[in-house]
């Protein structure tokens, strides 16, 4: 008896490998995608300009990064003394313009000189809805806990998604013609909006990606939402919030990527990797003791054999948790 659907194929015509550098912008799903990454030593850089969800304000970043456009003083919102922009997440906010800005240019520069050098870019659509600053005529990436006055609500057309979807990939093969594109859906209910916005969204997103990768087949199309919503099909798979996926979804994710797009020569790492992880996750009662410094003598010889064997993956993390 079969009680679950199939997972969908990937169709992708590469594999990702240790030694490839990886750039993730989108939602919180992007950055739970980015985590299992880095948990697992691959060179990544994930939402410079902080979470994003709509695939308008995702270009705008990224043309922003291409060519390290500094924010126009029509960009800052001030309230309570701190400084912030429309187009930045609140995080990136300081008590100065000098400061913000002087951030946001190491920022970009940071992640242009990255992108430069990106293999594969994972960008995650979270919502078609946006918000309009009535104003300043223009959407917003973060409302920066403004009134809600300032703004009226919009859903993006399918055309005008495909569009951003195009001004996104023309942003990463202008740094870097030979990047690789990965484009996916959050899982993650929007429901402030109420179930059946939330519905209308996702499905504009899932028309205008598929009808972007019909336009360029290049682009490749990761199937989180699917997984979630129709292969899991249970709230058990979600947090309390019934919204968000928790970390067993997460995990179903991850090892769908691991075996699909992960190369096969990669798999043995990944699985010391994650012993080291889980190693490093283990809380030493007396660390001075000789049972402890025994311990991490035998995590620091094994991480050095890896280092030797794999001089592209940075351990010194890993070499100063267990240094003795």
């Amino acid at each position: 008896m079969k009680l679950q659907l199939s997972y969908p194929p990937l169709t992708a015509d590469f594999k990702i490998r240790h030694g490839h550098k990886l750039f993730f912008l989108g939602s919180c799903f992007a950055e739970n995608i980015a985590h299992f990454f880095s948990r697992h030593k691959f060179a990544s850089l994930q939402n410079p300009h902080g979470i994003l969800y709509n695939p308008h304000s995702m270009a705008n970043c990224l043309d922003t990064i291409a060519t390290q456009q500094l924010p126009d003083s029509d960009d800052f919102f001030m309230q309570d003394g701190i400084y912030a922009s429309w187009h930045y997440h609140s995080n990136l906010a300081d008590t100065t313009a000098e400061a913000f800005i002087q951030k946001v240019t190491t920022l970009n520069a940071t992640a242009k000189s990255f992108l430069l050098q990106t293999d594969v870019a994972f960008i995650t659509l979270g919502t078609a809805w946006v918000y309009r600053h009535k104003k300043k005529n223009i959407i917003v990436a973060n409302n920066l806990k403004a009134p809600g006055h300032f703004f009226e609500k919009e859903l993006l057309d399918i055309n005008s998604i495909t569009e951003e979807i195009a001004r996104i990939t023309r942003a990463l093969r202008t740094l870097n013609d030979q990047m690789r594109i990965v484009l996916t859906i959050s899982p993650v209910r929007h429901i402030r909006q109420g179930l059946v916005a939330n519905n209308r969204s996702k499905a504009r997103l899932i028309e205008a990606i598929h009808t972007a990768c019909e336009q360029d087949a290049s682009l490749i199309y990761l199937p989180s939402y699917e997984i979630i919503m129709d292969v899991l099909r249970d709230y058990r798979f979600f947090a309390a919030d019934l919204t968000h996926p928790n970390e067993l979804a997460s995990n179903v994710i991850w090892e769908y990527i691991r075996q699909e797009f992960i190369h096969e020569a990669d798999t043995e790492l990944l699985d010391e990797l994650f012993t080291i992880h889980l190693a490093m996750q283990h809380k030493l009662r007396q660390p001075n003791s000789d049972a402890a410094i025994k311990f991490k003598k035998e995590q620091l010889a094994k991480i050095q054999r890896l280092a030797s064997r794999h001089t592209y993956i940075d351990f010194s993390s890993e070499l100063a948790h267990f240094s003795v």
